[in-house]
């Protein structure tokens, strides 16, 4: 690989982060991912990457700790680790449910009129991943890359309720409950109760509770083996999205989720 003063072709292409050693990890994992089967040594990788082996050594230190690569050391070569594999597959998984769930949101769409939007779990909220408009002239909706919370909103609460009661005990502790509005669920019995009435009903509502004057109704997305691998809400203005409607939104919404299955 060719380079320009000490710094990589394939490094000096890339747009400057903000962060130097993230940089060359991410150089360095490039270099590993391309090698063949039998690995890359060190100097190898210090040569492509443009490096002093030191610098090189003391970054897959950290990479090799954390499993973004395997060091072999009989031959002294290293290769991608499971760590990575898993966050491709997590990218994977959420680009299938995508995939999976947009035609019915399509669908779903013209029936409801509102917006929709897709979102998987995260650690201490949940990921919009999809969203299509409604078609009202004053709608809501969330767009993807947003977060929302796991207290507050329909996505992270169905996502929630429907985690197993180890998980669920799990993820609530490092909650932040955040107030948001006056209705906003303030505390971790609140929250447990909350959950158990989503459960009961197969959907959850949020009536002002995340945003002032906006409504959602949610419904869990599971996989194969049981797993809540997302949830799908229909959004809208709360003097739109009444109580009565959102029940009855949440019931087909609901019964719609039913027939998808993860690929």
């Amino acid at each position: 690989m060719a380079t320009v003063g000490k710094v990589p072709v394939a490094m000096a292409s890339r747009p400057s982060g903000r962060i130097q050693s993230l940089e060359r990890m991410d150089a360095i994992l490039d270099v590993i991912a391309h090698a063949n089967e039998a690995g890359v040594r060190l100097t190898d990788i210090a040569a492509k990457c443009g490096l002093h082996k030191n610098t090189v050594f003391s970054l897959l230190k950290t990479l090799t700790a954390l499993g973004y690569c395997d060091h072999a050391r009989d031959t002294q070569t290293y290769r991608i680790g499971r760590r990575t594999f898993e966050l491709a597959r997590n990218a994977e998984r959420n680009l299938d449910i995508v995939t999976l769930v947009r035609p019915l949101m399509l669908r779903l769409v013209w029936q409801f009129r509102e917006s929709l939007s897709l979102a998987v779990p995260g650690n201490d909220s949940c990921l919009v991943v999809s969203t299509v408009e409604g078609t009202y002239g004053v709608r809501g909706s969330r767009f993807q890359g947003q977060y929302a919370p796991y207290h507050a909103s329909a996505l992270g609460k169905v996502i929630l309720a429907f985690q197993s009661d180890e998980d669920r005990a799990t993820i609530m502790q490092r909650l932040n409950l955040q107030r948001f509005t006056s209705r906003t669920i303030l505390t971790a019995a609140e929250l447990d109760e909350e959950c158990r009435r989503i459960q009961d009903r197969g959907y959850a509502i949020s009536t002002a509770e995340e945003e002032i004057g906006a409504s959602a109704v949610a419904a869990p997305i599971f996989s194969r083996g049981g797993l809540v691998i997302g949830s799908l809400a229909i959004w809208g203005p709360s003097a739109r999205l009444t109580r009565q409607r959102l029940a009855e939104h949440g019931e087909k919404l609901a019964k719609e989720c039913q027939t998808i299955h993860e690929i």
